[in-house]
């Protein structure tokens, strides 16, 4: 599209003003206020209604002398040689609205209006808008089309990223996890979820890791520290008990034989003799037995307890199995949920393009129509193909149906691991409930009896030997003896006790340090989810990156800053080559650099429209390299040396197609 004539009447500086460029570049020359930014105002206030300079408040209307001229029309036309040959004329006109008021006899000034033609019709502003957006587009890309410095400059840096990636299209999930092997532990979590949902699960989750795991080496350390220290070791205790209970055994035999001639009968001291040895019998075998049934009843708690630690073991793998499953069940039924609605939004498509010719309204050729609804079914058709391959080679009914059966295996087994769980917990809990009550032999009932005999068997030899001292004071050595070996035997079943609860604490530590693994693996896990998503935020920056940036020639684009903690922050700067070849931000390069990086942009911008205005170039005379770009180039030179505004035409067309 290319600009034919500028008419100008009334509108600022110029009186009238008429310029023909035949649809030609032109070089529009003078030194500063000779009214070249006025013709660059004309243009794009007749296209939208803004000044190409932005400036606030602008109008149209004449100076004279301090203030404006009143009582004129104010009126901007254009000419457009249009695509396909033909010519159309905008015209725009500002005028001041006066009135009297009431009772007066002069009018007042009480506003302005605009009015609107094409070809010479008049037409209401929403038509006139309406019909602009349909011939260069609306106002802001027809200022992308129009001026370099709107894209990189006026335009916030969000439109402008979002305007590249339609561009350049963007790269979904899935295409940038198939560029990089290391990737592909995503693929199956980014089937329902995006990157920034898996990667704050997997923080979220790692955090709850981490917290549980800074408490329990506290833990820990307080089961440890309650285990008593330098206990002996198992065998030996025992040994030294069975030891203790022979030594005492035979020392109660010994009192028991202890006589004089000269006292009691050897009939008498036999029978005190075979009393004493029938009461330590009786002892022996009471404590014995109070020995072996704390001792079958600590191997059947730890036989129990073995059994749970090792069900339990079962169950986690049963139920990490089933969360696996699951997800991967969920992921391809999603997956193959939005295939099937992708398919059917395809299937239920209808074509679309057009039928009519958008410039004279006339219907295309009926051979032309059919030809594009025949490659845009052909497109669909190969689209669906694609997609119903995609469905049947991954993400099958028959493949969901599978994970299905294996997760309903799963459940079963793990059901039956907590019913299993459940019953050796309550056999371990009637076992516990079930203990060994040890009872003094002297509360039995059948020590009473032996007791007895032995009591008034002992009156009978003291009786007898009542007048032996030498019997008195070795029966009394003895039962010294006796009794501190008593107190030897009470200190080791004190310590037996203590080697219970030692015992029992190990296997809590065992319990934590366990859980402490598993915990520190499941951490792990999600740090690598995090460090995988990690790369492919940067995986993705560089694909988008390297898309936008073969667009252009000269231009790049980074699109990405690098934070302090390393992430990736959205960005969308215009870097330009410089004099030293090293590449500048755009607020950086020198004015020519900038005219030069805005006509390049224009270009590629021009292709994604699909149209190609006049350009019109501001402070032009920074340029020193020609300017290489298909569209029409309108330059506003500034020459203090020229105090008339001078129009060149280029009969060569400096400017070449790109």
């Amino acid at each position: 599209m290319r600009l034919i004539t500028i008419k100008l009447e009334n509108f600022q500086r110029f009186q009238k003003l008429d310029v023909r460029l035949d649809g030609r570049d032109a070089a529009i020359i003078g030194q500063n206020e000779t009214g070249k930014s006025t013709i660059a105002n004309a243009i794009t206030w007749v296209l939208t209604d803004k000044p190409y300079t932005d400036e606030p408040g602008y109008t149209p209307k004449s100076i004279k002398g301090k203030d404006f001229a009143h009582n004129l029309d104010h009126s901007a036309t254009l000419i457009y040689e249009l695509e396909n040959g033909r010519q159309i004329e905008l015209k725009k006109t500002l005028r001041e609205t006066w009135t009297k008021k009431r009772g007066s006899t002069t009018a007042e000034m009480t506003g302005h209006t605009t009015s609107y033609w094409i070809d010479d019709l008049p037409l209401a502003m929403k038509d006139y808008n309406s019909r602009i957006a349909e011939l260069f587009g609306d106002s802001e890309t027809i200022q992308l089309l129009t001026r370099p410095d709107f894209f990189s400059s006026a335009m916030p840096w969000a439109k402008r990223r979002h305007l590249l990636l339609d561009i350049c299209g963007d790269i979904s999930d899935e295409d940038v996890v198939r560029s990089d092997k290391d990737l592909q532990p995503l693929l199956e979590l980014i089937a329902d979820r995006t990157i920034d949902e898996i990667s704050q699960i997997a923080r979220q989750r790692a955090k709850k890791c981490n917290d549980e795991l800074q408490l329990l080496p506290a833990r820990i350390d307080e089961a440890l520290r309650s285990i008593p220290a330098d206990l002996p070791d198992e065998e030996d205790l025992e040994e030294r008990i069975r030891k203790a209970v022979s030594a005492l055994k035979s020392m109660r035999q010994e009192l028991a034989g202890l006589s004089t001639t000269a006292g009691a009968s050897d009939e008498l001291m036999g029978q005190l003799k075979a009393a004493r040895r029938a009461y330590s019998d009786a002892r022996e075998q009471h404590e014995s037995a109070e020995r072996k049934a704390k001792l079958d009843h600590k191997a059947r708690r730890r036989e129990l307890e073995d059994v749970i630690d090792e069900i339990k073991a079962r169950l986690r793998r049963e139920k990490w199995s089933f969360e696996q499953t699951t997800t991967e069940r969920d992921n391809i039924a999603a997956r193959r949920q939005k295939l099937v609605e992708e398919i059917e939004a395809l299937v239920a498509s209808r074509y679309t393009g057009e039928t009519v010719c958008p410039v004279c309204k006339q219907d295309l050729p009926a051979d032309q129509v059919e030809a594009s609804i025949a490659a845009w079914n052909e497109q669909r058709a190969k689209k669906i193909e694609r997609l119903t391959e995609e469905g049947k080679q991954r993400y099958s009914a028959a493949a969901i149906r599978e994970l299905q059966a294996k997760i309903d295996e799963i459940a079963e087994a793990i059901n039956a691991l907590k019913r299993e769980l459940t019953e050796a917990e309550m056999r371990l809990s009637e076992h516990l409930d079930e203990r060994v009550e040890t009872v003094p032999f002297e509360l039995t009932p059948e020590e009473t009896p032996l007791r007895e005999s032995v009591e008034r068997l002992d009156r009978l030899v003291e009786e007898a030997n009542a007048d032996d001292p030498v019997i008195v004071e070795a029966r009394g050595t003895m039962e010294e003896k006796i009794r501190k070996e008593e107190e030897y035997l009470g200190e080791l079943q004190r310590l037996q006790q203590q080697k219970d609860l030692a015992a029992r604490q190990k296997d809590r530590v065992a319990e934590l340090e366990a859980r402490e693994k598993e915990l520190a693996t499941e951490f792990e896990a999600q740090q690598k989810i995090v460090r995988l998503c990690e790369t492919f935020v940067q995986r993705k920056a560089e694909l988008l990156t390297d898309s936008i940036n073969s667009r252009f020639k000269h231009l790049r684009f980074r699109l990405f800053v690098e934070q302090i903690n390393g992430g990736l922050k959205e960005d969308c700067e215009v870097l330009i080559p410089s004099e030293t070849g090293n590449l500048v931000p755009y607020k950086s390069a020198n004015t020519g650099g900038r005219i030069l990086a805005g006509v390049e942009i224009i270009g590629v911008l021009g292709e994604f429209f699909d149209c190609h205005l006049p350009i019109v170039i501001d402070n032009a005379e920074s340029v020193t390299n020609p300017i290489r770009t298909s569209a029409q180039v309108i330059r506003l030179i500034a020459r203090p040396d020229t105090p008339e505004l001078i129009i060149e035409l280029d009969e060569s067309r400096e400017s070449e197609a790109a």
